[in-house]
């Protein structure tokens, strides 16, 4: 499948598409170093690309303790308690409140019940917000906490004392505190593309990339081991650290480029502190927090384009996407130019859609959110809960990319492709009856997982597509991805050369 439609074979070499076409003239390329691969039936797409995610983050989680789909807090403590033998720290992830039978988010002393010698971190499921127990308080340093500029993030119970929950900037602190070493890094880099390649992604946005981890994917590249595309985006923090960017562009290749600036406008709907123009309508003592003002994005912006490089915000709530949009508008031919992106935009409001009309930023999205927030026509109210996650609506005025946000949601882009179709109407998700009109087609869902994500990045040319001349990026399914997302990878390449395979020998070469 290539971008004018089904075509029975490709020619690659030297990492690039040279052919594509009939089988009869795809041979006539061949010679003693050919391989020569008949699929008996399977099929081809282009490399899937994830346009948001958290590298080092996901393979982290992949060694950590796993809290997806737990139903209460005694379940909560009763895996830990099995998980954490080895451990001396023990981290966790993954869990959400609405799950739980006790209604409520977990605290300390439920944490110390489960293990109090040793130091617990447990992230929500959006990382977010996180839960630590009395030894990680102790491991942060109670005089850090309670006399530092982030004490306010860093919850007390009724009597004055820390019940453990922190949120937002105050887990710069708990990220601080947890820091590994570069191999540690490297670990979990190496974990974080193998699980992407596995699914079929050729190519990751790496978003809010801290230091350490540009490090450890610049080391993998000059290795020769990075086995996929990686296109990082930097957090503030780190961009307005390092004194010469363009020293660090020119180290841009065809795997390895940094493109842009992430920054974070506001927190997550699971965690009530994403910013809506409206309070919560289950808790209408908040409408949540902006964490950047106006003035701080547009010096933000302003810096970025004196280095040429692109914004990508986090904006997840209404009020917080209204905010971006009204500085993008003062910048329209920078944000065309630059391809500035929105991350998330999950629920929007009429006033914001007539501007997204006007200024047509990039947006990035994560269906499977639809799945994980089932809860969010409660949070929201229905009249609000019309323009959440509103696909079709976005494709209407913008180019939208898919991504997972992993490990927030899993990094398998076919869930999240299935998301998109269905809505979570299949398993009677109240917002997909709600929101029927926002459902996409698959090749709408594909093309925002392929051409969507690589013109997020500037690359559309090149990658999310097959086209002589672009990235030898495919990946083998089973099945016609046309007809359903119940596929199976069987195999992933990446420059032509085979990154991934289901089992050995599933797809090889027949003639030399």
């Amino acid at each position: 499948m290539d971008e004018r439609g089904v075509v029975e074979a490709l020619v690659s070499d030297d990492g690039r598409v040279v052919f594509l076409g009939s089988s009869d003239e795809a041979l006539a390329y061949r010679d003693k170093d050919t391989k020569v691969i008949d699929l008996r039936g399977y099929y081809v797409l282009p490399g899937l690309i994830d346009a948001h995610l958290h590298l080092a983050g996901l393979g982290f989680s992949l060694d950590w303790i796993n809290l997806r789909g737990v139903r209460s807090i005694e379940e909560m403590k009763a895996r830990i308690r099995q998980e954490s033998q080895d451990k001396e720290l023990i981290l966790c992830r993954g869990w959400d409140q609405e799950l739980f039978a006790e209604r409520r988010f977990p605290t300390r002393h439920d944490l110390d019940e489960a293990m109090k010698d040793k130091p617990v971190i447990a992230f929500r499921i959006c990382g977010h917000l996180a839960v630590l127990n009395t030894k990680a308080l102790e491991l942060i340093g109670l005089r850090r906490i309670l006399e530092g500029p982030y004490k306010e993030y860093f919850e007390r119970d009724e009597k004055g004392n820390l019940n453990g929950i922190v949120k937002e900037k105050g887990l710069s602190l708990v990220h601080e505190a947890i820091r590994g070493d570069e191999e540690y890094y490297l670990s979990a880099i190496r974990r974080a593309c193998i699980e992407a390649a596995k699914h079929g992604i050729t190519m990751v946005h790496a978003m809010s990339c801290t230091l350490e981890e540009l490090k450890a994917i610049v080391t993998l590249r000059s290795r020769g081991e990075l086995p996929i595309r990686v296109r990082a985006y930097l957090s503030y923090d780190v961009f307005k650290t390092i004194e010469n960017i363009e020293r660090l562009r020119a180290m841009n290749d065809d795997m390895f480029k940094v493109c842009g600036i992430k920054v974070i406008a506001d927190g997550s709907l699971g965690a009530r502190t994403a910013y809506l123009s409206e309070p919560y309508h289950d808790e209408p003592s908040t409408r949540g927090e902006l964490l950047i003002s106006k003035e701080e994005l547009g010096e933000i912006m302003d810096r970025a384009l004196d280095t040429n490089m692109q914004v990508a915000i986090h904006a997840i709530g209404d009020g917080a996407v209204e905010m971006v949009l009204e500085v993008f508008e003062d910048r329209k031919e920078e944000v065309t130019r630059l391809r500035h992106r929105i991350e998330h935009a999950s629920v929007l409001n009429e006033d914001v859609v007539e501007l997204l009309r006007t200024v047509k930023p990039v947006v990035v999205v994560q269906p499977h959110f639809i799945i994980s927030d089932w809860w969010i026509v409660r949070r929201l109210g229905q009249r609000r809960a019309r323009l959440a996650y509103p696909f079709k609506t976005l494709m209407r005025h913008c180019v939208v990319a898919f991504s997972s946000d992993a490990p927030v949601e899993p990094v398998n882009p076919w869930v999240s492709i299935e998301a998109a179709v269905t809505r979570g109407m299949d398993i009677g998700i109240e917002l997909g009856k709600l929101t029927a009109h926002e459902r996409l087609s698959l090749e709408e869902a594909l093309r925002c997982y392929t051409t969507g994500s690589s013109y997020a990045c500037s690359e559309e040319r090149r990658a999310g597509v097959l086209r002589e001349g672009g990235y030898a990026d495919f990946v083998v399914v089973d099945k016609n991805p046309l007809n359903t997302s119940k596929v199976k990878v069987l195999a992933t390449f990446v420059n032509g050369n085979k990154v991934y395979e289901a089992r050995p020998g599933v797809v090889e070469a027949i003639q030399a």
